[in-house]
């Protein structure tokens, strides 16, 4: 049984890899248009958690990008304090 749980989150994180590369859609798109809240997520999809952090990563990483980019050329200590 843990063989087979350990190549299902492999394979589920090569799919959202795939689902969530630049050249597939855009992090906008993905965010707007497929992903459903992590409330829909754990409680209607039943999924746990960890996975539901997973899933939400790609979007997360973009918005922590749009507000630190601009703070990148300015004090580290700055874009600590910013997030």
């Amino acid at each position: 049984m843990t063989a087979f749980r350990t190549q299902t989150h492999g394979v589920l994180l090569q799919y959202l890899e795939l689902l969530t590369s630049p050249t597939v859609i855009s992090p906008q798109d993905y965010a707007d248009k497929i992903l459903p809240s992590i409330a829909e997520l754990g409680l209607v999809y039943g999924i746990c958690p960890p996975i539901c952090m997973q899933v939400i990563r790609p979007v997360l990483h973009a918005s922590l990008l749009v507000c630190c980019i601009p703070l990148r050329h300015g004090d580290p200590r700055l874009i600590v304090r910013e997030l």
